[in-house]
Order: C-alpha cells, then structure tokens, then sequence
C-alpha cells in the first residue's frame, strides 16, 4: 500500500535532521583539530624562535630565519583554546590576582602575558596599581598591546629581563606556554635568589606559579617535569630560608574557592618562613 503523505515528510524530516546535525559535528571537529593542529605548529616555532635565539651567535641565514618566524606573529593565540583551556587560565588568572591581593600594593609582580592582555586585566580588576605590574613578550606587536594598559612591558624574553632587572618581585606566575622547563626554572632562579627576596621584610609571604602544557620538545612526560620544576623551587626557597607550600593542597587557607583546575599542569606556591 502506498505510504502516507505525511509520514514520509516527516520521515525525511528525521532524515534532513539527523544529516544537518552530523554535518555540524563534523564540521566542528574539523574545526578543533584545525586549532590543534594550529596550536601544535604555533607551539614549533616558538621553540624554534627560543633555539635560536639561546644558540649563542647566528649567522646570516639564521638571522633571516629568526626575522621570518617572528614576523608571522605572536605565537600565543587564544582564539585556538577550546573552552576548558579559557576556563582554565581563567581560574589561574583568578589564583594570582587573589594571592597578589594578600601582598602591599605597592608589590611589584612578574608574569607572562599576550596582545589580550587577560592576566593583565584580571590583576588591574582587583586594584593592582599598573606600576607594579611588569611582563615580557617577545613580539613587538604583542608588547604594543600590552603597554596600552600602563604597565611595564619589556620587549624580549623573561629569561633576559629579569636576569638585569633592577627590581624587587615578591610575586611571579611563569604561564610556560613552550612546554620546556628550561626557561621557567631560569625565571624561577631570578626570583628566588638572594638579589631579589633576600632582603624582603619577614611579615611579607611572596609566592610563585608557573605552567607547563602537555607539549614539551624534549619528549618528556608532562608528571616528570612538573616534579622538575617542584625540586627546584623548593631548593631554592630553601636556600633563602623559606618553605613552600602548594597552593592546589590547601586552597581554602589562601581565599580560593572551588575545584582545582589542573588541565595541563598549573602549579602555584607560597612561601613562608619557618615559625
């Protein structure tokens, strides 16, 4: 017998549906492993960018390499970041901000920023006075975004700026978007060194933070060099008297509410003397 109207349009309704809506899930996964595939090449040539510039002297055709690199731009894009990583840089940005409000104001603090300027603007949200606020970024047109806030912008590595910075740092948060421990623990090592907290007064409690992604250009696993990092800040602070404390323990003790978040590998510490 023949099929009723009806139910054949709404059965190629069903059909046109379910097409559309595989079409849109396959249309957003192209798109996610378009930005991965984005986010793994800008992650390349950004630890291109380092190699060559830490290999001592280059010559003519190195130059020229670097200058090509550098001109496609800042390799720091958060229009890549699926909506868990905005989250979670949301929730470090929130982790910083709220232990900088447990130092004076006229704290000065170090960290690592890009064009939007989000870790900058989370920390002037909560008061900050923008002259204590100091960053790096290697990108020239990133680092013109960025002094539009106000605060200090050094153009160049953080690895240079604070090995011949003239300052006091009593808070740092290193966002290691590379991947490579090498350049946070040389921060680190200006931070936590005799020359920067050895003469800070007893009743102030500075911290440190940094980040490591997934992606790492020596092949090591994401756990190894986050212990890396953990040794070397303890070591360190221990050399100047202090102890550390891991923040993600004991959120509560420090004023953060809420879950955690741990997507790639961010760890904060606050150092305290000995009773």
């Amino acid at each position: 017998s023949p099929i009723p109207l009806g139910s054949l349009m709404r059965a190629c309704a069903i059909v046109l549906i379910m097409a559309i809506i595989k079409g849109a899930q396959q249309g957003a996964a192209a798109l996610r492993q378009s930005g991965a595939t984005r986010l793994m090449k800008n992650a390349a040539r950004f630890g291109k960018i380092v190699a060559l510039e830490q290999s001592g002297p280059i010559d003519s055709r190195q130059t020229k390499e670097l200058a090509g690199l550098r001109r496609k731009g800042d390799t720091y894009d958060p229009s890549l970041f699926t909506p868990s990583h905005h989250r979670f840089k949301s929730f470090h940005n929130n982790v910083f901000s709220t232990l900088s409000s447990s130092l004076p104001s006229s704290s000065n603090l170090f960290y690592l920023d890009g064009a939007t300027a989000e870790t900058t603007n989370e920390l002037l949200s909560k008061s900050r006075p923008p002259s204590t606020l100091f960053t790096a970024n290697m990108f020239p047109e990133s680092c013109a975004a960025l002094s539009k806030t106000g605060i200090n912008v050094h153009s160049g590595r953080g690895e240079d700026f604070l090995s011949r910075a003239n300052v006091t740092f009593t808070g740092c948060y290193i966002d290691g978007c590379g991947g490579s421990v090498t350049p946070v623990e040389i921060m680190l090592s200006h931070i936590l060194h005799p020359s920067n907290l050895g003469g800070i007064e007893g009743g102030i409690r500075p911290f440190v933070g940094f980040t490591l992604t997934r992606a790492s250009p020596c092949g090591t696993s994401l756990g190894d060099r986050e212990a890396h990092v953990h040794r070397c800040i303890v070591k360190l602070a221990g050399c100047l008297g202090f102890l550390s404390r891991r923040v993600s323990d004991e959120p509560e003790r420090f004023g953060l509410e809420g879950e955690w978040m741990k997507e790639d590998n961010g760890v904060v510490y606050r150092l305290g003397r000995p009773a």
